[in-house]
């Protein structure tokens, strides 16, 4: 059978590459006005275009083809720079989608459970309670440190991927992104931007809230003052360093230099802990204003003392190595429809041999034939 191609690829084209209607126009050699009429579905695609399109940007002539899926129909949830620009938030949707749908293939071709996430109605939508269970779920202590917050969500069927913009640099305005969604039971945090180790662990569990709590979301969160946000800090605040914890290591009188002590100790930025100090009233909004000032004129804004060890993803490199062999990136690309440099790129980096002589198991994730019981 033709296959048979569909004009909305040409805009997830346009947008992925970033760059205009005109742009990709010329470069197919035909007009705007049919390029709209194509991607409109008013009339066919013809192969020939898609053939051009798969040549002037290096994409497998399946990305053409590819159909939506309801979970692809969630809404995106962004941890974004209020200078974002809308090119760049398109981009990374693009990104996200791709790398969604190879996540979802790799745990389901390699028999990986599917997400095993809370039910927000059990726990009154609860943040702090929601990280309570998470962490049992989780097999982590009700006040140990979380040594390890991608291995957390990677072990609850959650997949994480780092740099999901193979070009993105210092100054990206997004870090990080997730799309909640009720149909989507392998669901995927992406990290967009090249941040610290201590607030990527705090991204991963912000992005992990919206995963479990936002499943209904039916438009963007467009500021950092959205409810849903702030919910989405204080669970992800509460998961790191839970609150009886919070309560013992925080003092009102606590200089900078202690809080350095927590930082270590449980993998949060000494911000984090100052707004964590604030929320549960350990110190005054007076206390909190003179510590941040502290923290900005001490040149922490831009760099902290004490450094937290990076973590990286596992779970979709392994899934596709049991799933697919070692050599996979070309042949998923004609399989998935997704480019087979953005699959590289997304594997490449967690390529590690599993396992440790000190820590048996400790970097691996079992992959297991159904759900766990």
């Amino acid at each position: 059978m033709e296959t048979e191609f569909r004009g909305e690829r040409l805009v997830a084209l346009r947008e992925l590459e970033g760059i205009t209607q005109a742009e990709l126009a010329s470069a197919l050699g035909v007009t705007s006005g049919a390029l709209t009429h194509v991607v409109k579905g008013d009339r066919p695609f013809p192969s020939s275009w898609a053939h051009a399109a798969s040549r002037a940007y290096a994409v497998p002539i399946e990305f053409f083809a590819v159909t939506p899926t309801p979970a692809d129909i969630g809404v995106l949830t962004y941890k974004k720079k209020s200078t974002a620009r809308v090119r760049d938030e398109k981009r990374v949707d693009r990104l996200y989608s791709e790398a969604a749908r190879l996540f979802r293939h790799a745990s389901v071709a390699s028999g990986y459970r599917p997400s095993q996430l809370p039910d927000p109605s059990e726990f009154d939508g609860d943040p702090e309670l929601l990280a309570a269970e998470v962490r049992r779920r989780a097999a982590v202590g009700p006040t140990d440190p979380v040594p390890n917050v991608i291995r957390l969500c990677e072990r609850l069927g959650v997949g994480v991927i780092d740099n999901l913009d193979p070009q993105a640099d210092e100054d990206a305005r997004h870090s990080g992104a997730s799309r909640p969604s009720t149909f989507e039971n392998r669901p995927l945090i992406a990290l967009t931007s090249h941040r610290s180790a201590a607030y990527k662990r705090f991204l991963v569990a912000h992005e992990l809230f919206h995963l479990i709590a936002d499943r209904d979301l039916d438009r963007p969160l467009t500021s950092t003052r959205d409810r849903r946000e702030k919910r989405a800090d204080r669970f992800a605040a509460a998961l790191l360093l839970p609150q009886e914890v919070a309560a013992e290591r925080l003092t009102p009188s606590m200089t900078l230099h202690g809080y350095l002590r927590v930082k270590a100790d449980y993998g949060v930025e000494v911000k984090g802990l100052i707004h964590r100090a604030g929320e549960l009233g350990i110190v005054t909004s007076e206390r909190a204003r003179s510590l941040y000032i502290q923290w900005s004129s001490s040149g922490w804004r831009t760099d902290e003392p004490v450094q937290v060890p990076e973590e990286r993803p596992l779970l979709l490199t392994q899934a596709l190595k049991k799933a697919e062999g070692k050599s996979y990136a070309a042949r998923l690309s004609h399989t998935l429809g997704v480019p087979a440099p953005l699959i590289t790129h997304w594997t490449q980096s967690d390529d590690l041999s599993v396992g440790k002589e000190d820590h048996p198991g400790a970097d691996v994730i079992p992959i297991r034939s159904g759900p766990r019981r």
